[in-house]
């Protein structure tokens, strides 16, 4: 639609129905540094079409990465790593609600997360080097 543009767009599977997250700017995409926030969006499959569910992060929130954390005893979490708005928000179903779990005085722009299964550790890759958590 000419009324908004969409960056990323980031699919999970959860009982056999995709859950994505896409940012979303009103307009263009020139103003994605205040006005982007991210979407959530179901469909029957990868391919869609998409239904739109809810905003689940508002202005300033762009760039999303869901991971998909799954522990070793059974539990698994969603974890939203974005641009804004702290960066990292986890939520217990890919619908949220999804809670700040930023670190104190943690400041990354763009991360790239990668979960370590076995060691249950998250590496993020940061412009001033790798973080642990």
């Amino acid at each position: 639609s000419a009324a908004f543009s969409t960056w990323g767009g980031v699919p999970v599977e959860k009982d056999g129905k995709f859950h994505l997250y896409v940012a979303r700017i009103p307009a263009v995409l020139q103003y994605w540094t205040t006005e982007s926030v991210i979407d959530y969006a179901v469909a029957d499959t990868v391919e869609g079409p998409y239904e739109f569910q809810s905003v689940v992060l508002p202005a300033f929130a762009h760039n999303p990465q869901i991971v998909q954390q799954k522990y070793k005893n059974g539990t698994e979490k969603y974890v939203l790593f974005h641009i804004g708005h702290g960066g990292i928000h986890v939520a217990d179903a890919p619908s949220g609600p999804f809670t700040d779990a930023t670190p104190k005085g943690w400041s990354c722009n763009n991360p790239a997360p990668w979960w370590a299964a076995a060691e249950e550790t998250w590496y993020i890759v940061c412009p001033q080097g790798i973080l642990t958590a």
